[in-house]
């Protein structure tokens, strides 16, 4: 018999027929298992690497901007050297400010689009417990083994497409 995994579709050994009534379902598979659940998860991910490459680009334009800055330091007042550095320290304040801002709206809409998947997985689970006649749903990864038969995760997954 070979190790059961549900990521490469090989299985162990069956434990006992199948009980009908019961299905047994991995959640964080069947949430994670659908193309809309990919999807969204890539355009969250996208989003958080924009904003990251953002972030360090507008260091390393703040840096730029310390750095010739500091050549000018000998042919600038005290005064004026210091009223340039307060500019520079003031954009990038209100630089970070903006990109909390928009790192926190990034994990709201996040947060809305991973309870949409949420309902999606409830809806087809419901429409797959009915189909199968189900009246108990375990949560697979907590079982010790199964029958394979019992595991309605492929179910759930299919009826979220």
């Amino acid at each position: 018999p070979r190790a059961a995994s549900a990521h490469t579709g090989a299985r162990g050994p069956a434990f006992g027929p199948a009980l009908p009534g019961i299905g047994l379902l991995a959640k964080k598979e069947a949430l994670t298992g659908s193309a809309s659940s990919r999807a969204v998860e890539a355009r969250i991910k996208a989003a958080e690497q924009a904003l990251a490459t953002a972030a360090a680009q507008q260091q390393a334009g703040f840096t730029a901007r310390r750095g010739q800055l500091a050549m000018l330091q000998g042919k600038l007042s005290p005064a004026d050297y210091a009223r340039h550095l307060a500019d520079i320290d003031t954009d990038e304040r209100t630089a970070v400010a903006t990109r909390t801002r928009q790192a926190a709206l990034i994990a709201s809409e996040a947060a809305k689009a991973r309870a949409g998947g949420e309902q999606r997985m409830t809806q087809a689970l419901i429409s797959v417990v009915t189909a199968k006649k189900c009246s108990l749903i375990v949560e697979r990864d907590a079982t010790y083994g199964w029958n394979y038969a019992m595991d309605i995760t492929p179910d759930v997954i299919r009826a979220m497409q």
